[in-house]
């Protein structure tokens, strides 16, 4: 299990800060535009924390090689996979191996599994509870045949649920309500349905498994939520016969009791909670025509654009050959910028010789005790220097690699991330290995390359 946990961990661990890095910028770009715009109108807003919460979403996946540098493993002169000496340790590591990465992993996880885990007991009790609801059909108003209204005796604030068909729950209180009031309840209701709101509940709850951890994904869902309400409130009045005043009226009203904890929920209450309530109430309120800033339809949907396309750049995702040596598959030997052919000890480069050295004889290290109980895994790579008899009379680890740009092109030379547990394993067991000697115009002579050693528990 712990070597489940390291394993995964190593892998998840720079994906998801990766992850969480430009997921952040994007939010705080976000919260800045928000502020920019704050007297203009909730639907506007929404659809802003809309965009942010879908980025949410999009994984380090789009290429951009115009970013950077990339370290280039293909680069260097490795000997063909066929010749990879697996080191399997067996063996499970002891209970304190847990790495770094391997813990974080876990608490992530967890934490995952827990809010899936309320989210699906929030929506079986929803449900169950509204099996005993009773049927009610509203006079005066027609509704979707798909939609359908209960009375609920188990709830005191109207919600919406479901999305393919959706059902409107109301308290059993319902009929000391207004007419009026009624009439804009189910109106705000029904403008949840309308506007999409319970299939981006399935968007927020997938964000919230993923960034639970970041607290700015909590800010984001806040203003979302908030900004979902109030533009259903400006529907609502809109379309019914209530005054702003009254409507105010209305919710504080309908707030006198919360529904279900709506972050666990498919469900849509009229009222969330008491700063939630206050917000609503005062965007009513200042909600005049000579307070709201004015913005024409193509300068929201350009301000829209921009924000859609700055989420490629904060999307971007490292090369597939970006990556350490210890993590790399790919072993086919491809040569760097050629230097010296032949250094001053007669010892030739690996792509200068006619004929590669090809090995005779692997032997297997043996996995160090320490590095077994401490789940220490991974790639080492030698350089060793073979002599005419194909014998190796040196192996050093290989200490760094090259870094290319989008061209191809050396810019640097980078330092390798070292297993130093396991290079002393490897360096004996190198010494010992025999090779074809390589040929360089039908002669033998000494060459230089890298071998790469695969330690692995399992």
């Amino acid at each position: 299990m712990i070597n489940f946990l390291n394993s995964s961990g190593d892998v998840w661990l720079p994906f998801f800060l990766t992850f969480q890095i430009q997921n952040t910028l994007f939010i705080l770009l976000v919260l800045a535009i928000l502020y920019v715009f704050g007297n203009t109108r909730a639907l506007f807003k929404k659809q802003i924390t809309l965009i942010a919460l879908i980025k949410t979403l999009i994984p380090p996946v789009i290429s951009l090689p115009f970013i950077g540098t990339v370290v280039r493993l293909d680069t260097i002169p490795l000997i063909k996979a066929d010749f990879l000496i697996d080191v399997i340790g067996g063996g499970i590591a002891a209970e304190n191996g847990l790495q770094i990465s391997g813990f974080f992993f876990l608490i992530w996880l967890s934490g995952a599994l827990l809010i899936l885990s309320l989210f699906v007991y929030s929506s079986i009790k929803l449900r169950a509870d509204n099996r005993k609801a009773e049927r009610f059909y509203p006079t005066k108003m027609s509704l979707p045949a798909r939609i359908k209204v209960y009375k609920n005796s188990k709830i005191k604030s109207p919600l919406v649920y479901g999305c393919v068909s959706p059902k409107i729950v109301l308290p059993l209180n319902w009929e000391s309500f207004d007419k009026r009031m009624q009439h804009s309840i189910l109106i705000h209701e029904l403008c949840h349905i309308k506007n999409g709101d319970l299939w981006f509940n399935g968007i927020k709850l997938l964000s919230t498994i993923i960034h639970f951890i970041n607290p700015l994904h909590w800010v984001l869902l806040h203003y979302f939520e908030m900004y979902s309400e109030m533009a259903c409130d400006d529907s609502a009045i809109e379309k019914c016969a209530l005054n702003r005043e009254e409507y105010n009226r209305l919710i504080v009203q309908s707030a006198e009791a919360l529904a279900l904890p709506y972050w666990i929920s498919r469900s849509h209450s009229l009222s969330r909670a008491f700063k939630l309530l206050k917000r609503r109430i005062s965007y009513q309120i200042n909600q005049k025509e000579d307070c709201l800033m004015k913005h024409s339809p193509l300068f929201r949907s350009a301000v829209l654009v921009v924000l859609l396309l700055s989420v490629i750049p904060l999307s971007w995702q490292c090369s597939k050959t970006d990556q350490s040596p210890e993590r790399a598959t790919s072993l086919e030997p491809v040569p760097v910028e050629k230097p010296a052919m032949v250094d001053e000890n007669g010892v030739y480069a690996f792509f200068a010789v006619d004929k590669k050295p090809a090995i005779k004889e692997k032997i297997q290290p043996e996995y160090p005790d320490e590095a077994r109980r401490k789940g220490i895994e991974g790639l080492v790579l030698l350089v060793v220097t073979i002599d005419e008899n194909g014998q190796v009379i040196k192996a050093v680890p290989l200490e760094e690699v090259p870094v290319r740009d989008d061209k191809g092109r050396i810019v640097e030379m980078r330092a390798v991330d070292r297993l130093p547990e396991l290079e002393p394993a490897a360096i004996a067991a190198a010494e010992k290995c025999t090779f074809k000697p390589a040929m360089k115009d039908g002669k033998a002579v000494k060459v230089k390359m890298a071998v790469p050693f695969r330690f692995r528990l399992h």
